[in-house]
């Protein structure tokens, strides 16, 4: 499944070389996430309520290309399970559909309360379809 998010690029996110600061695509990346997460029926927030957080645990962002203010911008997410206790997060994200970024994000699941590791749903991991054979 590839879940598409699209957002147009604020002033505030640029630097002084009129680009998109690399600082704020950590900020897009979290945005697709959940999204993707909430059209398939979970919700960070009650994840959360119920005990489970899911911090980055690694972090990849290839530039390919610049990014400037007011573009729009797509960004193409696809998700997989790498184990029961963590995630992974690819991205594309185009400008008038040519590839300017990838990235990658992985999550692990963490206990809110003891703030150990945690598994993550069961019904989670077969909405992502399965935890991947490497």
């Amino acid at each position: 499944m590839v879940h598409k998010f699209k957002i147009r690029v604020r002033y505030s996110e640029t630097d002084q070389m009129g680009r998109v600061y690399h600082g704020a695509y950590a900020s897009y990346l979290e945005v697709a996430r959940v999204e993707m997460l909430r059209s398939l029926g979970w919700s960070y927030r009650e994840m959360e309520s119920q005990g489970l957080i899911l911090p980055v645990r690694d972090l990849k962002v290839q530039f390919l290309k610049p990014v400037i203010y007011d573009q729009e911008i797509e960004l193409r997410t696809t998700a997989k399970v790498k184990s029961p206790f963590r995630l992974a997060f690819e991205y594309d994200i185009l400008v008038e559909n040519k590839i300017v970024t990838q990235a990658q994000v992985e999550l692990v699941g963490v206990n809110r309360g003891s703030q150990s590791i945690s598994r993550l749903p069961d019904q989670l991991i077969l909405d992502l379809g399965g935890i991947e054979n490497d």
